[in-house]
């Protein structure tokens, strides 16, 4: 993941020339705009003057502080981290996928929003996978998807924290602290039934996971990465979603 490293070290070095060279022409770059909603459009860049001004506008002000990675082989990398303004100071979170062909970065889709609580997790040492979190994850989205909401809350631990792109247009992020409060959310939230997510990615490393996918919706639908913790008995310890409009198609 040579190609990566060399891109975020760039980032965190808000040196945005070296970042702009560690990405070949050609590459998709889905990164977020200025200014708008976090679920609105990536701006999509597709050579190394145009990708110059989309980092422009995404991280003058700012370097990436990854936090937590994981690599599922060699053509696929998921981070989460931090934006940390010129004295150090955390005041977004990033979360990002890239694809990689040959070596060299083909494909980076890239989301930031504000500030969410990190993962108790990640303070101890990697050691065994406490569950299997794609199956708890199918499981909470089948519910989900369902409308079936208790059961959807119970893949979550009793002290969860959940935090999801705002509901609404307007809307702050929708952010649930235990499972009490995240049953009550998704009752409020309602049923979506022309929803249903799709998973590319489920890349495990101990208790942390991340997805990538899309959902769909009629009439549209959205890419996610979700970054995910789980606490010993297997249960969704902490949920951090991200999404955009349109779809960003894998290459």
């Amino acid at each position: 993941m040579t190609a990566v490293g060399t891109l975020l070290d760039a980032l965190g070095a808000g040196d945005l020339d070296a970042a702009t060279a560690a990405v070949p022409d050609g590459a998709v770059s889905a990164l977020p705009g200025a200014d708008g909603p976090e679920t609105a459009p990536r701006v999509i860049a597709r050579d190394a003057s145009s990708l110059r001004l989309t980092l422009e506008a995404a991280f003058a002000e700012c370097r990436t502080e990854v936090l937590v990675c994981v690599t599922p082989g060699d053509e696929d990398c998921l981070v989460e981290g931090h934006l940390v303004d010129a004295t150090g100071v955390p005041v977004e979170t990033f979360v990002a996928s890239y694809q990689l062909r040959g070596g060299e970065i083909a494909r980076q889709l890239v989301y930031t929003c504000p500030l969410v609580e990190p993962s108790r997790t990640w303070k101890a040492a990697p050691g065994d996978s406490p569950g299997v979190a794609r199956a708890i994850v199918d499981r909470y989205f089948e519910h989900l998807d369902a409308s079936e909401f208790e059961a959807a809350a119970a893949c979550f631990s009793p002290d969860a924290l959940y935090s999801h792109p705002p509901y609404g247009p307007g809307q702050p992020r929708a952010e649930f602290r235990g499972r009490d409060e995240l049953l009550a959310g998704f009752r409020r939230r309602g049923p979506k039934p022309d929803r249903a997510h799709h998973i590319d990615l489920s890349p495990q490393l101990g208790p942390e996971c991340f997805l990538e996918g899309y959902t769909i919706d009629d009439p549209r639908g959205g890419s996610f990465i979700s970054s995910l913790s789980l606490d010993p008995d297997g249960l969704i310890q902490r949920y951090l979603a991200v999404y955009c409009e349109p779809i960003v198609p894998r290459v």
